[in-house]
Parts: C-alpha cells; sequence; structure tokens
C-alpha cells in the first residue's frame, strides 16, 4: 500500500504560513455554457491500451449551422510508434439511439463527425462512443516508460477525444508536432472515473472525489471544472507528499526511491503559487499536482497536473515554468501552432532570472520557422527576453498589472495576439512600440496600435 504523507507543521515551517495584507484578484467561474465530457476509462497494463466510455455535451455557441463536428485524437499521432496504433471508435451516435458516421482526415488526429441533422446556433447535442487507445513505448507526454523491476509508468497527456475550437467559420485543426505545444482547445467540464489495477496509482486532472475498489482493481472518480484538457499519470511506483494551504490540496507524486525529491518539489510547488498567486492572481482550482516522469522533455503543463522529468527533479525554474501555464494556456487560452508566443513567452520569463537580450521575430507560427531550434528560440529565449526588457523599461509592476487585467478579461476564454499587445502598447504608451518592433511584424504592431 502506498504512503500518503500529510507534512502540516513541517511545510508550515518552511513555507512560512502567514497572512499578507495584498490584495490578490480572483478568476471565479463564470455562468456562461462549458461543454461537458462524461468519461470512463479502465485502463490494461498488460496491453498498453485503456478503453473508455465518452459522453459529450456540446452547444453550438457560433453563429452558424453545423453539419459536423470536429474532434482531436491526439492519441491517434503515435500509430506508428512502438506498439502504437489508430484508436478505435465504436458505437458512436446521439442521446436519442441515432447512429453517427465518422471519417478521419488525412491527418490521423482529425476527426470529422457528420450530423444527420444539422445542429443550429444555441442548439445542444450530446453523443457518446466507445473509445480504444494505443499507448506507444515512448518516454514522452504520451507513452509509457518500464524498468527491468517491473515498475512502469503511463503517462496520459492529451488522452481523450476533445473537441476542436470552432471559429471564423471553421474548424481549426492545426498539425501535431512533438517539439512544443500545438494544442487549441475551450474550458469544459469533466467527469472521469479512471479504473485500474489496485497497485497502481491513478493521478488525474480535477479534485478527487472517491476511491472504490474490486477485486484486484480499483476506481478513482475525479471532477474538474473550467479546464482546457484532460490528463492521466498512472504508474505503480508512485508515492505522494500532500499538503494544504489557502484552501488548495498540493501533491507531490514521486518514485518510491526519491522520497526527498518529492517533498522538495512540493515545497517548491507551493512557494511558486503562492508568488504567482500575488503576481498574477489566485490560482482557481482546489488541486495541484507536481508528477515526477521519465519524460525526455523537461516539463509538461496540463490544468492541474504538472509532469517533470526526473532529469530535472528540484530543479524551480522549471517547476515554476510550467506552473505559469495554468494561468497563460489554462485560464487564458490560446492557439499553439500559430501564437505559442501568448503562453510560452510569459511563462519564460516568469520563471528564469537574467535572460539576455534576443531579439526576433516571436509572431510566426510553428510552421513558419525553418526549425525546430528556430522555434524554441523564438518563443522562450527571443519572447522571454522581450518581456525582460519591458519589465526594465517600464518597471515589472506596471508590466504585471497589465498582465492581471489581460487575464481578467479574458478568464476562461481564448485569445490572439492583437488581444494582448493590444492591452500591452495601451498599458506602457506608444514609446514601447520601440521594443516590440524587434518582436512583432509592422502589420500587427499596426493593428494593435490601431485599437
Amino acid at each position: 500500500m502506498k504512503k500518503y504523507l500529510f507534512l502540516v507543521l513541517v511545510l508550515c515551517l518552511v513555507t512560512g504560513c502567514q497572512n499578507s495584507s495584498h490584495k490578490i484578484i480572483t478568476f471565479p467561474f463564470s455562468n456562461e455554457w462549458r461543454n461537458h465530457y462524461q468519461v470512463s476509462v479502465q485502463l490494461d497494463p498488460l496491453q498498453r491500451t485503456y478503453h473508455s466510455q465518452i459522453e459529450i455535451t456540446l452547444k453550438n455557441t457560433s453563429q452558424d449551422v453545423w453539419n459536423k463536428i470536429v474532434f482531436r485524437d491526439y492519441p491517434s499521432q503515435f500509430k506508428d510508434e512502438k506498439m502504437g496504433s489508430m484508436s478505435l471508435i465504436q458505437n458512436l451516435m446521439t442521446n436519442t439511439g441515432e447512429p453517427l458516421s465518422y471519417r478521419r482526415l488525412d491527418d490521423p488526429t482529425v476527426v470529422e463527425v457528420i450530423l444527420n441533422t444539422p445542429l443550429a446556433p444555441n442548439e445542444i447535442l450530446t453523443f457518446s462512443m466507445e473509445y480504444q487507445a494505443y499507448v506507444p513505448n515512448l518516454n514522452a507526454r504520451f507513452g509509457y516508460v518500464e524498468n527491468k523491476a517491473g515498475i512502469i509508468d503511463f503517462y496520459l497527456g492529451n488522452s481523450l477525444p476533445i473537441l476542436a475550437v470552432y471559429e471564423d467559420g471553421q474548424w481549426v485543426s492545426e498539425p501535431y508536432f512533438s517539439d512544443g505545444e500545438c494544442f487549441y482547445s475551450e474550458v469544459a467540464d469533466y467527469s472521469v472515473a479512471i479504473t485500474a489495477p489496485d497497485d497502481f496509482t491513478i493521478i488525474g486532472t480535477g479534485d478527487k472525489l472517491s476511491t472504490s475498489r474490486n477485486g484486484n482493481q480499483k476506481t478513482v472518480t475525479y471532477e474538474a471544472s473550467s479546464v482546457r484538457d484532460y490528463a492521466l499519470v498512472i504508474g505503480n511506483d508512485y508515492e505522494c507528499v500532500s499538503q494544504i494551504e489557502d484552501n488548495i490540496l498540493y501533491n507531490s507524486y514521486y518514485h518510491s526511491a526519491n522520497q526527498n525529491i518529492g517533498i522538495s518539489s512540493l515545497i517548491t510547488l507551493i512557494n511558486e503559487t503562492k508568488d504567482l498567486n500575488r503576481q498574477l492572481g489566485r490560482y482557481p482550482y482546489q488541486t495541484l499536482n507536481t508528477v515526477e516522469t521519465y519524460m525526455e522533455m523537461q516539463g509538461m503543463e496540463y490544468p492541474q497536473l504538472i509532469m517533470i522529468s526526473q532529469s530535472m527533479r528540484g530543479n524551480e525554474s522549471t517547476i515554476r515554468h510550467e506552473l505559469v501555464h495554468q494561468w497563460f494556456y489554462n485560464i487564458v487560452g490560446n492557439n499553439g501552432y500559430q501564437e505559442a508566443w501568448l503562453d510560452e513567452s510569459i511563462a519564460t520569463y516568469l520563471a528564469e532570472n537574467g535572460l539576455s537580450e534576443q531579439i526576433g521575430r516571436i509572431d510566426q507560427s510553428y510552421g513558419e520557422y525553418p526549425d525546430e531550434n528556430s522555434y524554441v528560440h523564438a518563443m522562450y529565449f527571443c519572447g522571454g527576453s522581450m518581456y525582460t526588457r519591458l519589465a526594465n523599461r517600464f518597471g515589472k509592476d506596471k508590466l504585471m498589472t497589465i498582465l492581471q487585467e489581460y487575464l481578467s478579461a479574458y478568464a476562461y476564454s481564448e485569445t490572439k495576439t492583437k488581444d494582448l499587445l493590444e492591452m500591452l502598447i495601451k498599458g506602457l504608451g506608444e514609446e514601447s512600440l520601440d521594443i516590440f518592433k524587434d518582436y512583432f511584424d509592422k502589420d500587427t504592431l499596426t493593428e494593435a496600435s490601431l485599437q
């Protein structure tokens, strides 16, 4: 049975349980419509698969009539990887029992569901499917890793079919790439029940509601409200150290040999969240998890769940970078393929000290950069450097006030470059264009400054 440590007194002494008179802004969940996913997941560790029953209730919030809906099946991207295969979709039907047909595009992650009856604006549709995904042998955000001792981790990022974003009269379906974050989705509510062998630890997006057992299997249920995606980590060698601070349950999951790293990561998670609460606004969820992984990438953000590579364990800036994404990516969303600077650049700035001055375009899509290194240099280092220059010239307090206003204005919605750039130019003044011209196209700057 896994240990579950609860370090209240020790961590209070380390982190300093104290009240602050500084007023922290909040992001209350809105009463506007959110799509809902009702999901049950059954993991088969031996077959490296998971089977899901999924019911999705969605609303046509556009002004157009929908003859089809599109969702993304990211696990099918790995069909050619070791032990990977195309996901299976079966028994696709409406809640009235009407069968629905679907087709995959050339990009296997793009699935079009053909509607027999068009969905008019403001109409609601509920449909369901059986879904089975195959997990490849990859030390990545989607894959499994196994060692000779029989220890196995399943990293199931972007694990469930998710509705694509409909905007400007079309369904957005940017290609998948593994060098960064290419995802784009609206916030939704999730009710998820995950079943796995009893000796596995189940870690998911959301607030854990219950754990039940049946023979050698256990089922853990989660509820998640206003999140952009759903992720799971399931493994048979995890232990957890936890702490409640300011009504937030912080969990640090670690492999059994690394308890000190687990405690250190928990302390970092709490301290950095408190700091970002003051700078950006209060983290709006009740649970926040960090999970030690064997991923090649340093870290990966998901709502309420941060995956951190074992190679970066104890690295405060990596945890902080992924943590910033709880605000920039999750609270305020953006198209990660087209406009990654909106979340990656600010995450880099807020996590890294002493960024050197680097200049280069950051307002291009992934496909417009000649190679991976150019993309990474632009989104992370040039974008982070831009914020450093702005803070040095206009003051960090002024910059952070604008970013707070941006988060408040667009909480739980999606933005584009012009939205943030307009607020920055207006808040900092026309003299800020001397800096922005080193990072944005002239036409982009003109459009933003004229708003």
